[in-house]
């Protein structure tokens, strides 16, 4: 049988409603997108996965959808270097500027969110479409991931450079510690998201004329809705941060982090932008009227 014979009625327009029901199934790369020029972070590729339900309707060459879908976005962002610092009183009585110096700052990010998408679509001839449409996202968990490296230094009105443990010189027992590694992991509650999607693709010939099979490329943009608290970064509320009497031990125990959305690390809220490749399976579920082929005496 001929390959076009095959796909009649994938994307065929009908005067009449067609009703559709289907999965669907994403996987794409997603990272944040920031609004401002002030760019403290470095916004780096991550991934994105997801699978769910729509319904559509179809009539003539329109396509009106709504769905269900589960989202899953790794983020990963990093900081090359930021430093914190605080006036105190060393341990022998002379007043420092005490800073906390971290290079190499990573965060990854994993989110799981329960989406509803809508949009409204063509058929261009037979065999492509084009889709627009929105979505509502609801994070339903999110934890963060932070690796960085972290050292201590004091400076000195009388000194050229700061005073900091490194190679030979050890200054730990004036509170300097030298260049340490450290991890930190926690959940918190992210944004509700609303945003816009675009798709364009084709037709994939099948057999069967009640199942229309598509595949295409997608973009989606959600923008976060609410305010960032602009917490600190890093969070000291149960680090002794005085030089005097805080112990290397102690720092590397309670010292945590926020979330970089939750944190004063981003000038305004990202974006957050993901594009990729979506595969459509549509089941042609119209109700056709019985025809009733009376006789007349």
């Amino acid at each position: 049988m001929p390959l076009a014979a095959q796909a009649q009625g994938y994307s065929t327009a009908s005067n009449k409603v067609r009703h559709f029901v289907g999965l669907q199934a994403r996987v794409g790369e997603a990272n944040s997108v920031q609004t401002t020029k002030q760019r403290l972070v470095q916004n780096k590729a991550g991934a994105a996965a997801s699978l769910g339900f729509v319904y559509e309707l179809s009539f003539r060459h329109w396509l009106f959808g709504i769905g269900l879908d589960g989202t899953y976005h790794h983020l990963n962002d990093y900081i090359p270097s930021f430093t914190d610092a605080f006036s105190r009183t060393d341990r022998n009585g002379e007043n420092v500027r005490y800073e906390y110096v971290y290079n190499r700052y990573a965060q990854q990010n994993h989110v799981a969110m329960l989406s509803i998408p809508i949009h409204i679509g063509y058929d261009i001839g037979q065999w492509a479409y084009l889709l627009v449409g929105g979505q509502i996202a609801l994070p339903l968990w999110s934890q963060y991931e932070v690796g960085t490296n972290l050292y201590t230094q004091g400076i000195y009105p009388w000194s050229i450079e700061p005073i900091r443990s490194e190679g030979e010189n050890d200054f730990s027992y004036l509170g300097y510690y030298p260049d340490q590694s450290l991890s930190y992991r926690a959940t918190y509650a992210d944004y509700l998201r609303a945003g816009v999607s675009l798709e364009a693709g084709g037709y994939l010939p099948i057999a069967k004329p009640d199942i229309r099979l598509r595949l295409g490329a997608y973009a989606r943009f959600d923008w976060r809705i609410g305010d960032n608290p602009r917490h600190p970064l890093a969070d000291y509320t149960a680090v002794d941060t005085q030089p005097a009497t805080q112990s290397q031990e102690n720092l590397l125990q309670t010292l945590s982090f926020h979330a970089l959305t939750t944190s004063s690390a981003y000038a305004a809220l990202p974006l957050n932008m993901e594009v990729g490749i979506r595969l459509t399976c549509l089941f042609d579920a119209t109700i056709e009227p019985k025809i009733c082929h009376c006789m007349n005496f």
